[in-house]
C-alpha cells in the first residue's frame, strides 16, 4: 500500500497515517509506504527496528518512507515511527493502526479518524472498477477495495460501477475506535 501525502512543509512535519489491524494476505510480507510531494534530501536508507524495516528513500520529486513487517506469525499492537532525516528537512511518520483490511464492503467499512490522510485499502473478491467518493477517489482493484478522501464527514459513500451496470454503494464511516460498541 502507498499513500500520496500532500501539505504543508516546515523544517520537521510529522504526521499519523492508518496502518491495518492486522496481515492483509497470508504469507506476503506487509509493507505500508507513505509518499510525500517534497525532496526531503534523504539518501536511500532502510533499518531494521525489530520484526520491522523502516526505509526512505528519494521518489521521484519527492520521498518515500515505508514500514515492512516481514514475520507473518505475529501481528504487532503498535508499529515504530519511521524518521526519515534529510539536508532539507525531516520526516516523522507514525503508523496508527486504523481500519480492519476484513471489513466486508457490501456492509460498510471503517476507519479510525485519528489520522491526517484518511485512506485505506480492504480485501474484496469483486473485479476491478472505477467509483465515484465526492471530496476524494476509490474503487477496486487487484482484490483491494481502496479509497482516500480529504473529508472528514463522519458518513461517506463509495459508489462503485462495474460494466454491466451492477452498482455497489459502500458506507465509509469515519470512527473514533474500531471496537465493536465505540461511538463516531
Amino acid at each position: 500500500m502507498t499513500w500520496l501525502l500532500t501539505m504543508a512543509w516546515a523544517q520537521q512535519v510529522d504526521v499519523r497515517v492508518p496502518f491495518p489491524t492486522r496481515r492483509m494476505y497470508d504469507g506476503v510480507a506487509d509493507t505500508v509506504c507513505v509518499q510525500f510531494e517534497r525532496d526531503l534530501g534523504t539518501p536511500d536508507v532502510a533499518v531494521e527496528d525489530g520484526a520491522f524495516t523502516v526505509s526512505c528513500r528519494p521518489a521521484g520529486t519527492g520521498t518515500q518512507a515505508c514500514v515492512r513487517l516481514d514475520d507473518g506469525s505475529t501481528w504487532p499492537d503498535r508499529v515504530p515511527a519511521i524518521r526519515c532525516e534529510g539536508a532539507r528537512g525531516t520526516l516523522v511518520v507514525r503508523p496508527v493502526q486504523a481500519f480492519d483490511p476484513f471489513d466486508d464492503i457490501e456492509d460498510g467499512v471503517r476507519v479510525v479518524r485519528a489520522v491526517d490522510s484518511v485512506q485505506a485499502v480492504y480485501r474484496t473478491s469483486r473485479p476491478d472498477t472505477v467509483g465515484s467518493l465526492p471530496g476524494g477517489a476509490c474503487g477496486i482493484r487487484g482484490g483491494g477495495f481502496w479509497f482516500r478522501t480529504r473529508s472528514r464527514a463522519r458518513h461517506q459513500a463509495c459508489t462503485l460501477v462495474w460494466e454491466d451496470g451492477t452498482v455497489l454503494d459502500v458506507p465509509i464511516l469515519l470512527v473514533r475506535s474500531l471496537a465493536p460498541d465505540a461511538e463516531l
